[in-house]
């Protein structure tokens, strides 16, 4: 017993001691980075993906199943094809979603009375619920990252975004 007594308490000296070379390690220069558009933004994004998952849809509707939800809701009967545009999303992944939202009771597809060749996505009344409440936990998150900006510096930031994927 003494000596695993002894042989744990080296052990967790040497973490200890792991630890605080750690701690004594310069920071890394990023320099070669920080004029990277795609660096900032990729940060950006992981910030406001991880603020999404504390604070909208409970942890666990994903932020593309969550866009898909509510673009469904504000466009009854729009086509498969119209929503993987619309999210700039294949159509696999799409589907994908499709079929999440659809287990979960949240969506159903039904082909188009107006070309049988589409499947029109419909909210169901479930969905809607959850749309309902998606859309007040997102403002409240997105709110925090908004008071950082003015309007203007808001709609100028939005226009900056959209000069990178418009073509």
């Amino acid at each position: 017993m003494k000596i695993k007594v002894a042989d744990n308490q080296k052990a967790t000296g040497t973490r200890k001691r792991a630890a605080s070379v750690k701690h004594k390690q310069p920071p890394l220069n990023t320099d070669v980075l920080e004029s990277l558009i795609g660096f900032h933004v990729r940060r950006a994004m992981a910030e406001l993906r991880r603020s999404y998952y504390r604070h909208a849809g409970d942890g666990k509707i994903r932020p593309g199943l969550a866009s898909l939800l509510r673009l469904v809701a504000s466009n009854h009967g729009a086509s498969q094809v119209q929503l993987s545009k619309a999210l700039h999303i294949d159509k696999a992944t799409l589907v994908a979603l499709i079929d999440s939202a659809e287990s979960a009771g949240w969506l159903k597809r039904q082909r188009s009375n107006i070309d049988r060749r589409y499947h029109e996505v419909i909210i169901t009344p479930a969905g809607e619920k959850v749309v309902a409440q998606l859309a007040v936990q997102t403002i409240r998150n997105e709110k925090k990252f908004r008071s950082r900006f003015t309007e203007q510096e808001l709609t100028m930031l939005i226009e900056y975004l959209q000069r990178i994927y418009r073509k």
